[in-house]
């Protein structure tokens, strides 16, 4: 998967993020999580987030994430951070 933004939720819940800002997710999207906004994930992945690559760092793992969201290294998240644009929320 070609990356080339990467949204960083810091504190907003994942779900409630996606209710105001779907439009801005592409299939070169990449959405990283904390621990904070991985908190009461849906069972299944919601229909606008299926193209994305959603991750939680090694470092924010505190929860077990449903299957669809990958948990990557902290060298991963790295990379990801310094080379993609990045916006955080």
């Amino acid at each position: 998967m070609q990356l080339n933004c990467t949204h960083w939720l810091q504190t907003r819940p994942l779900i409630s993020w996606l209710e105001q800002q779907h439009a801005l997710l592409t299939e070169h999207t990449a959405i990283l999580l904390t621990a904070d906004s991985a908190k009461d994930l849906p069972a299944t992945c919601p229909q606008a987030l299926q193209l994305c690559k959603i991750v939680i760092p090694a470092h924010e793992m505190t929860i077990a994430p449903v299957d669809w969201v990958e948990v990557i290294s902290d060298a991963q998240w790295v990379e990801l951070i310094t080379h993609t644009q990045h916006w955080i929320w």
